[in-house]
């Protein structure tokens, strides 16, 4: 039933250099945000996370971190990973390679002016374009999910979502969206879930802390 939400491990063999998950012996989950910052919903977020002493991974546009700047540094303040989501959030599948390659850029320059790492990418939408997979390889380090919460998603109820999430297991990289319009239903989703997960004595790290060396990753919070 939920099998267009949970990615099959097959994926990878397709994009072998793209992260779907986490291959850990731990017991261990990675929630990613996309879309923000926003200035409206980013700090709900981050009030669950504190709470609940959960880190996350946010992949920020390059359009929303140039719109609100201090939220996009309480994102780090606050020991959270970071990635960027391209500038615009274009839909690679329906974009020509040079103006694909210029959303990236501009989205890396956006990044760099505010002295935040860029070297965690995810294509808007989930998109890898076939025109740009080898420039995007040499640029960066490429993550998707393997688990999507399907909170945008208003076919779906919270109920829905929750059940779905219930199926992610350790090592999994859990998709959630940082946006106006599904922010009432991930928050929702979000409290249930961390108090299940915790219950089951899982842990939450970010993509920063295991995919990047640990002096890049320590360079996360200069500003």
């Amino acid at each position: 039933m939920y099998v267009r939400y949970l990615i099959p491990d097959s994926f990878a063999f397709l994009f072998p250099s793209v992260i779907w998950k986490i291959r850990t012996s731990g017991r261990e989950f990675f929630l990613t945000f996309d879309d923000g910052p926003d200035a409206h919903t980013t700090p709900y977020i981050l009030e669950i996370l504190r709470t609940y002493k959960v880190k996350a991974t946010f992949f920020c546009t390059g359009k929303q971190v140039e719109k609100y700047p201090e939220t996009a540094k309480q994102i780090v303040d606050e020991g959270h990973g970071i990635g960027h989501h391209g500038y615009a959030h274009i839909d690679a599948w329906k974009t020509g390679k040079r103006e694909f390659r210029e959303d990236y850029e501009k989205s890396v320059s956006v990044f760099a002016s505010l002295g935040m790492d860029h070297s965690l990418y995810r294509p808007p939408y989930g998109r890898i374009p076939l025109h740009s997979y080898a420039y995007l390889r040499r640029k960066s380090q490429i993550v998707m999910w393997n688990v999507n919460a399907a909170d945008y998603d208003r076919r779906l109820t919270a109920d829905k979502s929750i059940q779905i999430l219930q199926k992610a297991k350790s090592g999994s990289i859990i998709l959630l969206h940082d946006q106006v319009k599904s922010i009432e239903k991930t928050q929702l989703i979000l409290t249930e879930m961390i108090e299940y997960w915790q219950s089951k004595s899982l842990s939450f790290q970010t993509l920063p802390e295991r995919l990047l060396p640990v002096k890049e990753y320590n360079t996360q919070n200069n500003y």
